[in-house]
């Protein structure tokens, strides 16, 4: 995390770009900067869980994601309307501890779209949750790793055909391989 802003692995400080506030989570508080996600990860637990190695690992596993939604075409069959949707998890393009001011910071690109939580409504919403938790635990079971929850808050509607699931784990605290 450097001055050069989007540079080969150089990243601005958060304390040196303009950014606005988009969303909060247990684990960080994200902002937009231009075309980006900028997440700031903060530790508000009793224990320090959330060190750069857990960053790191969480960011491999988003990237393994991320690549198997890809190859094997991961999609989620909802009832009409609605259809099928193709489904996407958008990977950090970087994460570190910034030199400057000391924060886990992630970057990624930014997805445009509605959050689900605020665009289906029962019985669909009821639908979509079941059908995000099956994902889930094929995540888990292809990349052997617990703790995956995807939350409707952290997918986008991304277009008519397809989902962007924004953040694989609802606290990154329950992330962790399996034993």
């Amino acid at each position: 995390m450097s001055k050069e802003f989007g540079a080969e692995g150089v990243w601005p400080c958060r304390l040196d770009v303009n950014k606005k506030l988009i969303a909060q989570g247990i684990n960080s508080v994200v902002f937009r900067v231009n075309e980006y996600a900028l997440k700031i990860y903060r530790d508000n637990s009793p224990i320090d869980f959330l060190n750069i190695e857990k960053l790191r690992f969480y960011n491999d596993i988003t990237s393994r994601a991320s690549d198997l939604a890809k190859a094997e075409k991961w999609s989620i069959k909802l009832p009409l309307p609605y259809g099928n949707k193709r489904i996407l998890i958008n990977p950090f393009l970087q994460v570190g501890k910034c030199d400057k001011c000391g924060y886990l910071e992630a970057w990624a690109p930014f997805i445009t779209g509605a959050r689900l939580d605020s665009v289906f409504f029962t019985p669909v919403h009821d639908i979509l949750v079941d059908k995000l938790s099956g994902l889930n635990y094929k995540i888990e079971k292809e990349l052997g790793v617990d703790g995956i929850f995807i939350a409707p808050v952290n997918v986008r509607s991304s277009g008519l055909s397809a989902f962007t699931v924004t953040d694989l784990c609802f606290d990154i605290a329950d992330l962790a391989k399996k034993n």
